[in-house]
C-alpha cells in the first residue's frame, strides 16, 4: 500500500466521462477493486458528502456535491458500503475528460489532533 494521487474515470448519468482526482490517497494498485476515500478528505476540500442511505434518510442525497463546479456525483450501495461507482481511466480519457479535483494535495495525517479540536469547539459553541 502506498500513499499518492490517483485518478479514476466516473462516467456521470448525463453521459460525460469525469476523472475524480484523489490526492493523498491510499493506493492498493491491483489488490484492491475499488478505492478508499476518506469523506473528512472530500469536506476538508469543501465537497458536500451525504453518506446516509436513502433508504434511511428519504430526504438524503446520497451523493458528493461539488459546489464548485455544481456536479453531483451519486454514491452506489454494495451491500452496506457507500461507494462511488469508479473505474480505471485510459490514457485517452485522461488527457481529454475533465479533472475534478476531490481532495487537497496537502498531507493528510489521519492522527492530527486538529480535527478532533475543531470538532469539540464547534460542539461548544452549538450547545
Amino acid at each position: 500500500m502506498q500513499v499518492g494521487t490517483t485518478a479514476k474515470a466516473y462516467d456521470h448519468s448525463d453521459r460525460t466521462t469525469y476523472i475524480l482526482v484523489f490526492a493523498q490517497n491510499l493506493f492498493f494498485g491491483g489488490k484492491l477493486e475499488n478505492s478508499l476515500m476518506n469523506p473528512s478528505q472530500l469536506h476538508e476540500n469543501g465537497l458536500v458528502v451525504h453518506t446516509c442511505p436513502k433508504q434511511y434518510d428519504r430526504n438524503s442525497m446520497h451523493c458528493v456535491f461539488m459546489p464548485q463546479d455544481n456536479i453531483t456525483i451519486h454514491f452506489a450501495m454494495y451491500w452496506v458500503i457507500s461507494y462511488i461507482p469508479c473505474r480505471l481511466r485510459t490514457d485517452k480519457e485522461l488527457e481529454e475528460c475533465r479533472n475534478l479535483k476531490m481532495t487537497e494535495d496537502k498531507e493528510c495525517d489521519p492522527y492530527n489532533n486538529v480535527f478532533e479540536e475543531r470538532e469539540e469547539a464547534t460542539l461548544q459553541t452549538t450547545t
